[in-house]
């Protein structure tokens, strides 16, 4: 197949929507979400940056310098972003949970527990080139790095998130991407 720059895909922009684990997926590009997708709000102009790894074992023999075969051991999907926006929904996803109270006015993070579980979000990305759509659908993830932020007087006090998708045996895939786009079809269409 030639060369095609329909194919060359530019984030212009999107959204990021967190709910609990368990809510029902979208399995289509223009349906509405689930009504328990929380929008997360500004993120910062770099983006989201998508990380997909592999984990292979290598399998040597006596005969050969190189390996004669490699086994896939694990696979991984990190979902990278700088949230702006210091609101209830977002200092629970990029702190792993805890609680905000109010007060007569006063709003109180209280982080979690040492004890408590992980805080375990599903996730849906939708991000548009033109008139082409995309939704990346995480059922299953949890944040993985550190939260480091700068609180300075001239930028934004971002609260970076690293979001890793986890799996189960029931869940039929542990990620997925939705789309619009032609150039997605599937050869012999």
């Amino acid at each position: 197949m030639a060369a095609n720059a329909d194919n060359v895909l530019v984030g212009s922009g999107g959204t990021i929507y967190v709910a609990p684990v368990g809510t029902t997926m979208p399995t289509n590009i223009d349906g509405a979400l689930n009504a328990a997708f929380e929008e997360v709000g500004f993120i910062s102009e770099d983006g989201i940056t998508v990380s997909a790894g592999v984990e292979t074992a290598e399998i040597g023999a006596f005969q050969s310098f190189y390996p004669i075969r490699r086994l896939v051991t694990g696979r991984s999907l990190d979902l990278s972003f700088a949230l702006r926006e210091w609101r209830e929904v977002n200092l629970l996803l990029a702190f792993g949970g805890g609680e905000v109270s109010e007060a007569g006015g006063v709003y109180t993070y209280t982080p979690p527990a040492a004890g408590d579980a992980l805080y375990e979000r599903a996730m849906v990305v939708e991000w548009r080139d033109g008139d082409k759509d995309y939704r990346l659908c995480v059922p299953r993830g949890v944040v993985t790095e550190a939260v480091e932020t700068n609180i300075t007087r001239s930028s934004a006090a971002d609260l970076p998130v690293t979001f890793s998708v986890l799996t189960d045996d029931s869940e039929s895939a542990a990620w997925s991407l939705i789309s619009n786009d032609p150039g997605l079809e599937p050869a012999g269409s």
